[in-house]
Order: C-alpha cells, then structure tokens, then sequence
C-alpha cells in the first residue's frame, strides 16, 4: 500500500473530563486509520472506561480546550505530514456531515488498550474533509483523574 505514515500521539496528561482524547483532521487530504494505543501509569485498579472510535465525513469544526499536535513521521526523510491534529480537547468536535461509529468499546485502565483494524483492507478512510476521532465521552468517575497516553497511527493516502 502506498502513501506516507505518521503518528499522532500525546503522553503523560492527567485526564478526568469527557472529551477528544486524539482529532486528526484531514485538511485535503484523506488518510487511513492503521491503529489506535492507550495507556496510564497511575490508576491500581480496574475501571472500564468508554472508548469511541469515529469517522466524520465532511464540514468538521474542530473541538477546542486541547493542543494542537503535529503528526511524527515514521520514516525519516518523508514529506511532512498534511493532516491537522488536536489532542485533549474538552470541547468536542462537531459536523453537519455524517459520523460513523467505527467502534464503541471499553477499556480497562489496568491494561493498554490497543485497537488494529481486523485486516488491512478494513482499514477506516477518512475523506480529505473528514476526521477521525478517538474521544473518552463521559467524565472519569472512579478513578476521578489518570494520567494518559496515547495516539493514533494514520496513513495518508492523496
């Protein structure tokens, strides 16, 4: 398969709100979802947390209160990365477009949580104006914070 690959990743930030764990938008550009990785380093306890994994097809407003993160490239020398990312946005991104639930899952803190799709060719695309979102929809309750790791590995494709 051809086409460049980046990572999109945030580490070690204390988490407790709801929100966009990792938004990468693709500003022209459409893109593959190739994995997706989380982690913590302070939660001894078992807790499912929601975990949802989303494709935006078109007019995404990026959510806010987040940072803005460049893709990493995986092979040196490549071109830079065209898509946009956020990461840790309290305000969630939004679209008039569609969503599709690529998957609704739960992860227990006390295990990394890593999602690959079942194939290559099941890989989900994202349009050049669309987004994918890996987003922690409601607040943490117990425990009340963590500190969080994680990323989303991406392929661009034209």
């Amino acid at each position: 398969m051809s086409g460049r690959v980046y990572a999109i990743s945030f580490s070690q930030v204390v988490v407790s709100a709801a929100q966009d764990l990792v938004a990468i938008y693709g500003n022209g550009m459409a893109f593959e979802v190739l994995e997706v990785w989380l982690s913590q380093t302070t939660a001894t306890a078992t807790s499912g947390i929601p975990v949802n994994l989303k494709t935006y097809t078109s007019t995404v407003t990026q959510g806010s209160g987040g940072t803005v993160v460049s893709a990493q490239k995986t092979v040196p020398g490549d071109a830079s990365p065209t898509v946009i990312c956020h990461v840790n946005d309290t305000t969630a991104a939004s679209t008039t477009g569609s969503v599709y639930q690529v998957r609704q899952d739960a992860w227990n803190v006390i295990d990394p949580y890593l999602w690959n799709p079942p194939s290559p060719k099941d890989a989900p695309v994202v349009p050049p104006t669309g987004a994918f979102v890996v987003s922690m929809p409601t607040a943490l309750t117990n425990p009340q914070t963590i500190q969080m790791s994680g990323g989303v590995l991406i392929r661009e494709l034209f």
